[in-house]
């Protein structure tokens, strides 16, 4: 059911067994996930289900103290980085997907704060269906699969020191259009528009969560009640909520450890160096991540989604160097081949070059690092000074990148390098070690990571292994901001891997 925040009344409580804060890629795979169930669920959109309101987008504005936030090569506005609309982030995402490593997961001596409370293994059985729900293709990200199966080509570099790691493209998925009519056609599912969270109200003496306050920009409160909370709002505005939500405890909910909105992690995106490549198009496109947008020949199998592969140094590499994990990606190959072509993609320019010329043709290629950042309790989220027009506090960010995140890219770029050379793949010449780091031309994900992150131990971390916030027993989150370390894959395949976690946990056990 499709309810419109503005017309209810004030004075009458909304109450259910579970109220979902955010209608983004993780509240609806668990609004989704309850629906027939004999639950009566509540979900709360900021925003409208179809049209982004500017006024809306603009509860999400806030202050950057730290470094720039850089994407395309232009400064990104807090409230430029999500959006408060049903589907959240996924309206305006581009589909790239991978499951975070086995070794992400662990404690690595040198990576101080790392170690989930979780292994890979425990959401091993949701990744499947977090691949269906993104319109993905199978759960399969080792290249040997996608070699076999489809006429991808063959990896340049796959040894102990540099594996070829693969992603899949999801269409994208908008989850606002994809999943609307089933939230709004769902008998036990209340979907309200137009419903800004302004306040988790908690009882003094009380572990437990009451009541949501809820806002529009018309001025009028509601009360929302329910048994269950999940704050599913992203990596800056669940934070803020529980910092904002401190009338009863003076440092916010979940901050009995001074914890929450830090350990902030972006995933740095670093033009690092230039490989000069004695390779064709063709010998490189299991490394396009556009390849398959060319496929128009019927005799081609229909590749389930698409795929394309990276380079990253294996764990025993990581280990022995003492690195974070990072991706080298190649540039797409373009869909559109510039004029002087006459029409024909690069792959068969360089096919008519090489039988002009009896050589090669030499490619080129920008790399992009992808990297993992390490944990970093001085990189956060905190509250500003300034208001919104609810009177909600702004989020104020601090962004940092430590030196061992700058080092770690250098140095894998000196792994990548040297491997290049060994499989006489070509040669990397690494741009970046003439300038400072600070000049560094780092873009971002857009993936806001670690603000609640996830520890069995609350002087360690928010939630705990099922994203239960430590001292509200009936509240929990769903968002990249349980992260206890980032890895180097995109989070959107994890996060709705642990919703699906947490669905089933509040089904089968909670609700």
């Amino acid at each position: 059911m499709l309810i419109d925040t503005r017309e209810l009344d004030p004075s009458e409580p909304v109450r259910g067994d579970l109220c979902i804060v955010g209608a983004g890629a993780a509240g609806i795979t668990i609004a989704t996930e309850l629906i027939g169930a004999d639950t009566e669920v509540i979900l709360l959109e900021s925003g409208d289900s179809e049209v982004l309101d500017p006024e809306t987008q603009d509860l999400g504005a806030g202050a950057n103290v730290g470094r720039t936030l850089t994407f395309l090569g232009s400064e990104l506005s807090l409230a430029s980085t999500h959006l408060r609309i049903l589907g959240g982030t996924t309206m305006h995402w581009n589909g790239v997907c991978r499951p975070l490593d086995v070794e992400d997961f662990e404690q690595r001596r040198w990576i101080p704060d790392s170690g989930w409370p979780i292994e890979r293994a425990d959401l091993d059985p949701y990744y499947p269906g977090a691949q269906e729900l993104l319109a993905l293709g199978p759960f399969e990200y080792d290249w040997q699969y996608w070699t076999e199966n489809y006429d991808i080509g063959q990896p340049l570099i796959h040894d102990d020191a540099v594996a070829t790691v693969m992603y899949q493209l999801s269409p994208p998925a908008r989850f606002g259009t994809l999943y609307r009519e089933d939230l709004v056609n769902a008998a036990n599912v209340r979907l309200l528009i137009w419903a800004n969270a302004t306040n988790l109200n908690i009882e003094p003496e009380s572990d437990r969560l009451a009541s949501v306050t809820v806002a529009t920009l018309e001025g009028d409160e509601v009360t929302v009640e329910a048994k269950v909370f999940v704050l599913a709002a992203g990596g800056i505005e669940v934070p803020r909520l529980l910092l904002a939500s401190n009338d009863v405890r003076r440092a916010g909910l979940g901050n009995q450890h001074d914890l929450v909105g830090r350990y902030f992690m972006e995933h740095p995106h670093v033009p690092i160096g230039l490989a000069s490549l004695g390779r064709s198009w063709r010998e490189l496109s299991l490394y396009s991540p556009l390849r398959y947008l060319e496929i128009d020949d019927p005799a081609q199998p229909q590749v389930p989604g698409r795929a394309y592969g990276g380079f990253a140094a294996t764990a025993a590499e990581r280990a022995s160097r003492e690195l974070l994990g990072a991706a080298v990606t190649l540039p797409e190959n373009p869909v559109h081949p510039p004029a002087w072509t006459g029409g024909l993609d690069q792959t068969s320019v360089g096919e008519l070059y090489e039988a002009e010329t009896g050589r090669r043709p030499q490619v080129d290629a920008q790399l992009m690092v992808r990297a993992e950042q390490a944990p970093n309790p001085e990189s956060r989220v905190t509250l500003s000074e300034e208001r919104d027009a609810l009177g909600l506090p702004r989020a104020q960010l601090d962004w940092r990148l430590s030196d061992q995140d700058i080092e770690s890219v250098q140095r894998t770029l000196v792994v990548l390098a040297e491997r290049f050379g060994v499989h006489q793949v070509g040669r990397v010449q690494v741009e970046q070690n003439a300038l400072p780091p600070a000049d560094w031309p780092i873009e971002v994900g857009n993936h806001h990571m670690g603000t609640t992150r996830m520890a069995a131990d609350p002087r360690r971390g928010v939630v705990d292994a099922n994203c239960r916030v430590h001292d509200v027993a009936n509240l929990y989150v769903a968002s990249s901001s349980v992260f206890t370390t980032s890895g180097y894959a995109n989070p959107t395949l994890t996060i709705v891997a642990l919703a699906l976690r947490l669905a089933e946990h509040l089904r089968t056990q909670i609700l």
